[in-house]
């Protein structure tokens, strides 16, 4: 079910691969185009096959005339940038989600990129789904960029008609890909705030860099939202059934597309991990 996010005030990727070039223009005002395989190129020998593999013709990938997890064999790269807003309507460049906690939330917006959220991710592919994105800088007790449920809300669950809400703020551990689960965060070490359920596995990201978050409902369902500006604090649900119990003026449902904005590319230093992949033939 497609819902909509919104902004509002005081509610607050065996193959081993080869990176090419390092940085992309990171404030030039343009969100950078980089092709869907991101100047990734397998190479491999027999060396590096699995059982039932052999070298193509070309040399560039195993043949296989099935599907076949190589992802034993693909080493996980680390992602770092940061989440940048554009207006719907005009494309006009709105800012970076800004580094500043406001009562505990994240939801401002910055031009000047010193001032932005640096985030990373993990992953054998920059195209990613329900991955966390790792504080980097500032936020070492509340790591994990994360939604946080609304205290006012009747259930973790987000659905169209629904009030129910999240807030985005910091927790900090990772909640496994699932349903709302308990995490100490930005929000709820607030004082007098109440300790609310979170999910840190929401953010995904497609081959041209655009975000979707995503949230599992206790069903489970996966809930795809999509972004709205507003002034303070980003919040996830159904606007208008939020916006008719909760008459804020500076709420608004105009779409905000967010995308990724890479600051570089380097191989993490768990890249001997793997990930489960899936290669056809």
């Amino acid at each position: 079910m497609r819902l909509v996010a919104l902004l509002l005030l005081a509610c607050s990727s065996s193959l081993a691969l080869t990176l090419r070039g390092k940085h992309l223009a990171r404030d030039s005002g343009i969100v950078p185009s980089v092709p869907a395989n991101l100047g990734f190129v397998s190479q491999c020998d027999d060396n590096d096959l699995l059982p039932g593999q052999t070298v193509s013709k070309d040399g560039d990938h195993p043949s296989d005339l099935s599907h076949t997890e190589i992802g034993a064999r693909l080493p996980i790269i680390l992602f770092q940038g940061y989440i940048r807003a554009n207006y719907q309507s005009t494309n006009a460049f709105r800012g970076y989600l800004s580094s500043h906690l406001h009562n505990g939330l994240y939801g401002t917006w910055t031009q000047n990129i010193s001032q932005a959220l640096l985030v990373s991710y993990t992953s054998v592919t920059a195209v990613a789904s329900q991955k966390n994105f790792q504080i980097r800088v500032g936020a070492d007790d509340f790591p994990f960029l994360c939604a946080i449920e609304g205290p006012a809300s009747t259930s973790p669950d987000l659905s169209t008609g629904s009030t129910n809400y999240d807030f985005l703020g910091g927790c900090s551990t990772d909640v496994p890909v699932g349903p709302a689960a308990p995490s100490e965060n930005t929000y709820s070490t607030q004082p007098n705030k109440p300790k609310e359920l979170a999910e840190t596995a929401i953010w995904s990201i497609d081959a041209n860099q655009k975000i979707t978050v995503q949230w599992v409902n206790t069903s489970p369902k996966l809930s795809s939202t999509r972004p709205s500006l507003g002034s303070y604090s980003l919040i996830l649900g159904d606007p208008k059934a939020f916006a008719h119990k909760y008459p804020f003026p500076e709420i608004s449902i105009n779409p905000l597309p967010l995308h990724f904005v890479p600051l570089h590319f380097t191989p993490s230093p768990s890249a001997t991990d793997s990930l489960p992949v899936e290669a056809t033939a």
